[in-house]
């Protein structure tokens, strides 16, 4: 069994906020446009302005297509395959990892994983940023495989 699931993928299409986009661009287009047809000089507020709503435009067109802006900054996951365990909540955040060849014990907390390793020693695998119905398919998946390899889980 394999769980993965992309934490940055957009639930849904948009088409108001392709429209928001197509005009964040059009009004950036239109005032650098208007100052070179009235011929007065565009002057850094204007290009910084100009600028502003292009990102703005960028960011919402990306987002309307399924393409989340923060992708372009990093990934955030879930992974739970038969040699590893790998959680990367948030884009910024560090990647967590655990093998199951090197865990003894697995106990679920109110929102961490404590995984006892073959050192006696405890990895601890925050779940305290990611959705409910998230946490919930880890418990699944893990306990699914913790069962397979024989692994005892407390609860």
């Amino acid at each position: 069994m394999e769980y993965y699931l992309d934490l940055l993928k957009e639930k849904q299409q948009s088409k108001l906020r392709l429209v928001i986009g197509i005009l964040f661009l059009a009004v950036s287009i239109a005032w650098i446009s208007m100052k070179i047809i009235e011929n007065k000089p565009i002057e850094i507020f204007d290009w910084v302005y100009s600028a502003i709503f292009l990102l703005n435009a960028l960011v919402h067109i990306l987002g309307a297509i399924g393409y989340p802006f923060e992708r372009l900054f990093g990934k955030a996951f879930i992974k739970i395959d038969k040699n590893t365990i790998r959680i990367k909540s948030w884009i910024f955040d560090k990647e967590q990892v655990a093998d199951w060849d090197n865990i003894q014990s697995i106990e679920f907390k109110m929102n961490q994983l404590l995984l006892s390793d073959n050192n006696n020693s405890n990895i601890s695998i925050s779940l305290s940023k990611l959705e409910y119905q998230w946490v919930q398919k880890i418990k699944d998946a893990v306990r699914n495989l913790a069962s397979e390899k024989g692994i005892p889980v407390k609860e």
